[in-house]
């Protein structure tokens, strides 16, 4: 006697509408891409799946191949595990992030007598095979002309582009049909946060920047560290060393892009969330560089020792000229983020008043893992003397 058993990786589902743009069937020649039917094979740069030991990326390939080829059923020639199983369907909705037609959820077979051997998977489409060819050319345009713009510029410069591009693009929305993809991220414009780590792997990896997804567990700073929440976000391989970035939470809808998590350290991840089990054993690169962090390329990355007061007093000064709503600005260590966090309000005070605004006013926001603050909606218009 056979049981059915289904697994379910994300917590929500809803089906609205069919989005037009999956309908959309364009000629495959017009972008001179393969046809869809050959892409059978896990693509080599499938971080985690190429360090997978042979009969488990075997198993990988089985089942990447039936989603490609949308099989209602994928048969095992040998009973798999149910927990091999689980992490493998993990790792393949997260490594690869072009199976945007798979859902993450399926329903598997066991014999009744051998609960924990699977024999068999009915993975759940999101599209069928011909909507999801339209899907494929859609999103193959999008990151194209993306790419264009990259012709001349380094990997720094690709990521920051695409990172910018993808925050535009895309808001953040828990339970849409395609929220947990790259499609819903790039085409849709709506995502969660694995919709928008899959879009990030998916472009850079398109711009030729190896990169991963990373789940987990995370926590806000600014709230008891026991309120947790599953996450994703990405690391990315810029110029010879490894960053983590999270295009999720840098995704403000006040001011647009902050950058506290863009291109960040381990050990600034690690003070707001936790790796899943399922990475044990593979091997993570460290990421302990700060050269390609956005704060330091931009030259806003304040270290232990210098002036805290004089340097942001010298970023308002260059707002104000270019008429800049906004300064970012990042602390090396924490005694700086407390010290300008106490003298914050005294020191806008005081730069309003030595500029004769009679009525200034701003908003700011904190990351306390990145020490990033963010001086936003500086209003200028108010001004009671014209410029010195």
């Amino acid at each position: 006697m056979l049981l059915v058993c289904a697994v379910y990786f994300c917590a929500c589902f809803s089906v609205p509408e069919q989005h037009p743009e999956i309908a959309k069937v364009q000629e495959a020649s017009s972008l001179n891409l393969p046809q869809l039917h050959k892409y059978t094979e896990i693509p080599q740069d499938a971080y985690f799946i190429s360090q997978l030991a042979g009969s488990k990326k075997a198993l990988c390939s089985i089942i990447y191949d039936g989603i490609m080829n949308f099989e209602s059923e994928i048969r095992f020639t040998e009973p798999v595990k149910e927990n091999e199983l689980k992490e493998l369907m993990w790792l393949l909705s997260y490594d690869c992030p072009e199976l945007f037609q798979f859902s993450g959820e399926y329903a598997y077979y066991v014999r009744e007598s051998e609960k924990e051997h699977v024999l068999s998977i009915q993975p759940h489409y999101l599209m069928t095979k011909a909507e999801y060819e339209g899907a494929v050319l859609s999103v193959e345009e999008l990151i194209s002309a993306w790419l264009n713009e990259t012709a001349l510029m380094d990997d720094y410069a690709k990521e920051q582009l695409i990172y910018d591009k993808l925050i535009e693009v895309c808001t953040y929305e828990e339970d849409g049909k395609h929220s947990g993809t790259a499609f819903g991220a790039l085409i849709e414009g709506k995502a969660r946060c694995e919709g928008y780590s899959k879009a990030m792997c998916l472009a850079l990896r398109k711009a030729n920047i190896e990169t991963m997804v990373l789940t987990g567990s995370a926590w806000d700073n600014r709230k008891p560290r026991s309120i947790r929440q599953a996450h994703a976000w990405n690391v990315a391989n810029i110029s010879g060393s490894y960053y983590h970035f999270d295009a999720t939470w840098d995704d403000n809808d006040q001011f647009g892009t902050c950058y506290a998590y863009f291109n960040v350290t381990d050990d600034v991840i690690a003070k707001s969330r936790e790796l899943d089990e399922v990475y044990n054993g593979f091997n993570l690169p460290p990421a302990t560089e700060i050269t390609h962090n956005f704060f330091t390329q931009t030259g806003r990355y304040n270290y232990y020792g210098e002036d805290v007061s004089q340097l942001f007093r010298e970023a308002l000064e260059r707002a104000y000229t270019n008429n800049s709503p906004l300064v970012l600005f990042r602390l090396e260590t924490d005694s700086q983020a407390e010290y300008f966090s106490d003298n914050l309000t005294k020191w806008m005070k005081e730069w309003f008043e030595q500029k004769k605004l009679s009525r200034g006013s701003y908003t700011f926001s904190v990351y306390p893992d990145s020490r990033v603050f963010c001086i936003f909606d500086i209003e200028y218009s108010s001004f009671n003397a014209a410029m010195p």
